[in-house]
């Protein structure tokens, strides 16, 4: 048990943002293109090729940045505009599975339209076409009703299929750069948390137990504060209620030793009342929780200190 733990339920969509300037490539150009289409070809260059599943992906910078080349013998005169950038993105993982990028409407045009610009290519020359600049989440295919956040751990390949350039006769297909989402769980400072759920569905009425373990994967025992430390549980949905509770046990429960290879195990009710809080869904569907630890360190007592996550765990609520 623990004195003093933080539940936050949130749910947070952030807008997507696109922004297509004509602007010169990075230093370093691509390696690689899509087929090329009237002697036009397109790339596709992330800007990170790690990021943490259960982290908001647009809280991790990734930035897709539009490139394209002429790759013709003549000269090429390309019409830009400000205007954003929306191509189709499709990020498939190495069993097939493909996800794809969810928006929120784009902002309100600028009055008189978008600006436009002409840039002549000679053969060879890269040209910038604008970025996708962040996700507010994905969905999968063949899958209905659930929504993720972040991509869950794995190896994607992306594409950008079907983006349309003026002076372009056809539509572009990028290369499928690789991106990596690694597990959230990976032990820090020896220590490793876990959240897993009794029974994975909710109905009204019948909540499930959530078992919320910490694991020491390390040579020594390890400490843990728990009257200092904060433990948080995000949620999001359709329709999520918000809170906070606290919860006091015994003092003896403040400092609990877990020995080598060992683990602390507790449960809490969801949805249900937990401290004098009581949580509640709105609404039937899939429902997206992540638990994180964090424990400021101590010099005098020399307890664990960190921040560690468990990996997301979805239950679906009938």
């Amino acid at each position: 048990m623990l004195r003093s733990w933080l539940l936050a339920m949130l749910l947070v969509a952030t807008p997507a943002v696109a922004r297509a300037e004509g602007k010169a490539p990075p230093p370093r150009q691509p390696s690689t293109t899509g087929p090329a289409v009237d002697g036009v070809a397109l790339a596709l260059v992330p800007s990170k090729r790690r990021f943490v599943e259960g982290l908001a992906i647009e809280g991790q910078l990734l930035s897709l940045e539009l490139h394209i080349k002429n790759v013709g013998k003549r000269r090429r005169v390309i019409t830009l505009s400000d205007a954003p950038v929306n191509p189709d993105l499709d990020f498939t993982d190495g069993k097939g599975a493909r996800y794809t990028p969810t928006f929120l409407p784009p902002p309100m045009p600028r009055p008189g339209g978008p600006r436009r610009r002409k840039h002549t290519l000679a053969p060879g020359q890269w040209l910038g076409i604008g970025a996708v600049e962040t996700f507010s989440g994905f969905t999968r295919a063949g899958q209905k009703g659930r929504w993720y956040p972040m991509l869950p751990a794995g190896r994607y390949r992306v594409r950008a299929r079907a983006v349309s350039v003026d002076g372009v006769k056809g539509k572009l297909n990028s290369d499928r750069p690789r991106i990596e989402v690694q597990r959230a769980d990976v032990p820090v400072n020896g220590l490793r948390l876990a959240l897993r759920a009794r029974r994975p569905v909710v109905r009204p009425g019948k909540p499930t137990q959530l078992a919320i373990v910490f694991s020491n994967t390390g040579k020594r025992p390890l400490t843990l504060d728990l009257a200092r430390g904060r433990l948080e549980l995000e949620v999001r949905g359709s329709s999520v209620s918000y809170g906070r509770a606290d919860h006091r046990p015994a003092p003896r429960d403040l400092r609990p030793v877990i020995r080598r290879g060992g683990r602390l195990r507790f449960t809490l009710p969801f949805p249900g009342i937990v401290g004098e809080r009581a949580f509640e869904l709105g609404g039937r569907g899939w429902y997206w929780l992540l638990l994180s630890f964090k424990s400021p360190a101590d010099a005098s007592a020399r307890p664990w200190s960190g921040e560690v996550r468990s990996r997301p765990l979805w239950i679906e609520a009938r």
